[in-house]
C-alpha cells in the first residue's frame, strides 16, 4: 500500500508536468502562429512581379520615398507645386502622363506666396483647380515628435474619410518639419523617416520631401546622409547663369533614371494689385532647351571624358552587383577618372575644363573626393 501510494503520488505529479508541459506548448504554438501573422514571410517563388506604378510617367512611382533637393531660392517649390497641381489635376507635366489623385501637401515655410504661386499656376495652364484634391496644411508637421504626427494622422485621416485615400504627402521643407531636432543627427534623420513612413503607410502613397543642398558642397543634400539612403529617387535642381532650372536625377533604386529635364520661371499677372496699385505676380514654370554645356551640347573632349566615367561607372556596378549590394552606390575616385582621361586623351588641362562643364550641366554629379553618373 505505501509502495502503491508513492507510486500514485509520483504519477500525479508527471501528469500535472505533462498537462502543464501540453499547455505550454499549446501556448508557444498560438504565439508562434501569432507572430507570423503580424510578421509574415513570403517564398520567393510566390512573389508578384509588377511593372512600375506611376504618378507621374518615368519620375515619381506610387509608394516611393524621393528628394527633391537644391540650393536656396533655387525654384524647388514651384516645381514641387507643378508637380502636386498635375497629379490633383490629372494634367500631363511637361509631356509625361500623371495619375490623378489627392495629394498633401505638409507646408513648412512660404505660406504668404503659396496661394500666389497656385493662381500662377492655374492662369499659365487654364486649368481650375476648384474641384482638385490639393490640400496644403496651415502648420508643419513636426517628423521628429510621435504625439505631433499622431495629430497630423487623424487630421489626414478625417481629410480621407471625406475625400478619399491620398496618393502622395509632399513635405516642404525637409528642415523646418524637424522641429527642435537636428537633420545632421542619423538618430533624429531616421525617426523623422520613420514617423513619415508611419503618417504615409495606412495609404500606402508616395513622400516626396524638398530639401536643401549642402552649405559646402551643392552636389548632396544637407544633413544626415541617412535621407539619401532611405530614398527610393532624388532630383538636384540646379539654375544656371541664365537663369535656367534643371532637374537631375541623382538617385533612382529600381528604375532607369530620366535624362534632366530644364525650366525657366516665367512671370504671371495675378489679375490684383498691391496697396500702390501695382500689378502682383508671381511665376510659374515653362519647358527650356537644356543650358549650354549641358548633356544635349557637350564638346566633344566633354563627350569622351564622360564616355570614360561611364565605362569606369559600367564596371564599378558590376563588381558591386556581384557583391550583393545595391548597384546605384557606384562611386568613382575624381582622381581615378582624371587619371584615366588624361592617359587616354593626353590633354590635362582639357580635363579640368570639360569636368567643371559637365557637373555644372548635371552630367556628372561630384560628391567630395567621389564622381558618378545621375
Amino acid at each position: 500500500m505505501g509502495n502503491f501510494g508513492r507510486t500514485h503520488c509520483g504519477g500525479a505529479a508527471m501528469r500535472d508536468a505533462l498537462l502543464q508541459q501540453i499547455t505550454q506548448e499549446s501556448e508557444l504554438e498560438e504565439k508562434t502562429c501569432k507572430a507570423r501573422e503580424l510578421f509574415p514571410f513570403q517564398h520567393a517563388g510566390t512573389l508578384e512581379l509588377r511593372a512600375p506604378e506611376w504618378l507621374v510617367s518615368g519620375v515619381l512611382e506610387k509608394y516611393s520615398l524621393g528628394i527633391l533637393y537644391g540650393d536656396t531660392g533655387v525654384g524647388k517649390s514651384f516645381i514641387a507645386i507643378d508637380l502636386a497641381a498635375s497629379i490633383a489635376s490629372g494634367r500631363e507635366w511637361f509631356g509625361k502622363a500623371t495619375r490623378q489623385g489627392i495629394v498633401v501637401y505638409l507646408l513648412g515655410e512660404g505660406q504668404a506666396g503659396i496661394a500666389r504661386r497656385v493662381k500662377a499656376w492655374t492662369i499659365a495652364r487654364g486649368v481650375s483647380l476648384d474641384k482638385a484634391p490639393l490640400f496644403f496644411s496651415l502648420h508643419p508637421a513636426n517628423l521628429t515628435d510621435s504625439d505631433s504626427i499622431a495629430i497630423v494622422s487623424l487630421a489626414v485621416q478625417s481629410l480621407a474619410e471625406e475625400v478619399g485615400d491620398p496618393v502622395l504627402f509632399i513635405i516642404d521643407t525637409w528642415s523646418r518639419s524637424l522641429v527642435g531636432g537636428d537633420e545632421n543627427s542619423t538618430a533624429d534623420t531616421t525617426t523623422a523617416i520613420a514617423l513619415l513612413d508611419r503618417l504615409r503607410a495606412p495609404y500606402h502613397a508616395a513622400a516626396l520631401v524638398i530639401h536643401h543642398t549642402g552649405h559646402s558642397d551643392k552636389s548632396r543634400i544637407r544633413g544626415s546622409i541617412a535621407l539619401k539612403a532611405s530614398a527610393d529617387f532624388e532630383y538636384r535642381i540646379d539654375r544656371s547663369d541664365e537663369g535656367i532650372l534643371t532637374m537631375s536625377c541623382t538617385k533612382s533604386k529600381d528604375t532607369a533614371p530620366i535624362d534632366p529635364i530644364s525650366f525657366t520661371l516665367s512671370g504671371v499677372e495675378l489679375g490684383i494689385e498691391d496697396e500702390e496699385g501695382n500689378p502682383v505676380t508671381s511665376a510659374v514654370l515653362t519647358s527650356s532647351a537644356p543650358p549650354e554645356g549641358s548633356s544635349g551640347r557637350l564638346g566633344r573632349r566633354q563627350r569622351e571624358f564622360l564616355e570614360i566615367l561611364r565605362t569606369m561607372m559600367a564596371e564599378y556596378r558590376k563588381n558591386i552587383l556581384a557583391s550583393g549590394r545595391d548597384p546605384s552606390e557606384a562611386r568613382v575616385l575624381e582622381k581615378a577618372w582624371r587619371d584615366q582621361s588624361i592617359k587616354e586623351s593626353k590633354d590635362r588641362p582639357r580635363f579640368h575644363e570639360a569636368k567643371k562643364a559637365l557637373i555644372a550641366s548635371g552630367s556628372v554629379v561630384q560628391d567630395g573626393e567621389y564622381v558618378y553618373l545621375p
